[in-house]
């Protein structure tokens, strides 16, 4: 919970401080895009603890891909994402030398609208709502005579609100944006799936039982018309409360490319 608090803060500093940039000089670059097509990699930080697999916490990294695509239309902006990634984790016991590989993908899809009647890319605040479905194996290898390696599944698919605020810097724009969910559908394996009779549970859940948020800070710039470079910082943070609760925090870095399509403003 302490990194989850360190890097909202941080992200809540650098917002600041980009606010206060921006209210001393405006900028003449904001251009009109109908659609973008981005792809991006990076690093990828994870803490988890599944009960379901072991009742201590790992800790590890690995790496991180995701394909995004945007098209705005009037004051309205759609978002479709779809990423992954793989990461090895370790015991935060350095008495035990169990670890687990993780395969994460992840869906993203949401539909917000500029509050202030402005166009869809306009810089301020849209609101909306968002799709977003995650499914998560656990290979969990347990380092002792017998070399067991005992998997698990959580698939989670949850709607909820999402919030934008976009403000145009120099000659790009900086981008922050927040979801939370608020009612879904989770699938959790209370066994390995490669046991002989695995067991797994399957509800409907609200932010009673499940609680969390997700969110991502980017810049992109307008050096050229068609093509920029992107950076791009993630974070999740997920608590289910179960039978066999888990708790998993994910941060990522991140460093692609942007294509623009469709009519800009000269």
């Amino acid at each position: 919970m302490a990194r989850v608090n360190a890097a909202m803060s941080a992200a809540v500093l650098c917002l600041v401080s980009v606010q206060l940039a921006c209210a001393q000089s405006a900028s003449p670059y904001a251009r009109a895009v109908s659609s973008e097509l981005s792809i991006s990699a990076g690093v990828a930080q994870s803490e988890r603890r599944d009960l379901a697999a072991s009742p201590l916490n790992f800790g590890g990294r690995g790496g991180d891909l995701l394909l995004g695509y945007a098209r705005e239309r009037g004051r309205t902006l759609l978002q479709l994402s779809l990423g992954g990634g793989l990461r090895t984790l370790a015991s935060s016991t350095s008495a035990v030398a169990s670890t687990e590989r993780l395969t994460e993908t992840e869906l993203h899809a949401a539909a917000l609208r500029h509050v202030d009647g402005r166009a869809g890319n306009a810089d301020g605040l849209s609101i909306g709502a968002s799709f977003d479905a995650n499914v998560t194996f656990t290979a969990h290898s347990y380092r002792d005579a017998s070399q067991r390696v005992s998997e698990f599944v959580l698939g989670v698919a949850t709607l909820g609100p999402v919030a934008n605020w976009k403000r145009t810097i120099g000659s790009g724009a900086l981008s922050a944006q927040l979801g939370v969910p608020i009612a879904g559908f989770v699938q959790h394996s209370y066994s390995p799936l490669n046991a002989q009779y695995a067991l797994t549970n399957s509800r409907l859940v609200t932010i009673g039982a499940l609680r969390g948020s997700s969110g991502a800070l980017s810049y992109a710039s307008f050096n050229s018309a068609r093509f920029s470079p992107v950076y791009l910082y993630r974070f999740a943070v997920m608590r289910y409360d179960d039978v066999q609760q888990v708790r998993a925090l994910t941060q990522s870095l991140s460093v692609g490319m942007v294509a623009r399509f469709g009519p800009q403003a000269q």
